[in-house]
């Protein structure tokens, strides 16, 4: 099974959300379903072992109490268009913590904290769609949540279910 660890999105974010895809409905894009908006602390991995996955969840310990977060572009790179995450101490904190409990490697480039919004095929979106999908943004959310999900992958995109998650 494919598993992934993430920061749930607020109620607020994913309406902005969703007014951003459908402002740009008319693109050939695949827009992420609000269910599955996240933010990523741990890329999936394969694993038989689902119920270790979830007792391990709930054994981060974290006094630093919910994370507040700046989200403030919008970026299109490779076959994506994602908001940006402001950096921030504490979510490298949270997600070296994550890394440290699920005894998974970190990458060795920094990691860009982001929501993804669409997918497209590069084929189909022109420069000047992917300049008029970029945007300088001031939404701001508070991480309150930790969630464990399983990845399922299907042709016309992932599907994301939570299994268990936790309150920071």
């Amino acid at each position: 099974m494919r598993l992934f660890v993430a920061g749930s999105v607020d109620r607020n974010i994913r309406e902005n959300i969703s007014l951003w895809q459908k402002k740009f409905e008319d693109f050939p894009l695949r827009p992420i379903p609000r269910e599955n908006l996240h933010i990523t602390f741990i890329a999936p991995w394969n694993t038989q072992n689902v119920d270790e996955a979830e007792e391990i969840l709930h054994t981060l310990i974290w006094d630093e109490g919910a994370i507040p977060v700046k989200i403030d572009e919008i970026v299109t790179k490779k076959s994506l268009a994602w908001a940006h995450v402001k950096e921030d101490k504490k979510l490298y904190m949270l997600r070296k913590r994550l890394h440290r409990i699920y005894e998974k490697k970190e990458e060795r480039r920094r990691h860009k904290f982001h929501i993804t919004l669409a997918r497209y095929n590069n084929g189909y979106v022109t420069r000047q769609m992917k300049r008029e999908m970029k945007s300088k943004l001031d939404w701001n959310m508070t991480i309150r949540d930790i969630v464990l999900f399983r990845s399922d992958l299907t042709p016309e995109g992932a599907i994301h279910t939570p299994l268990t998650q936790i309150s920071l």
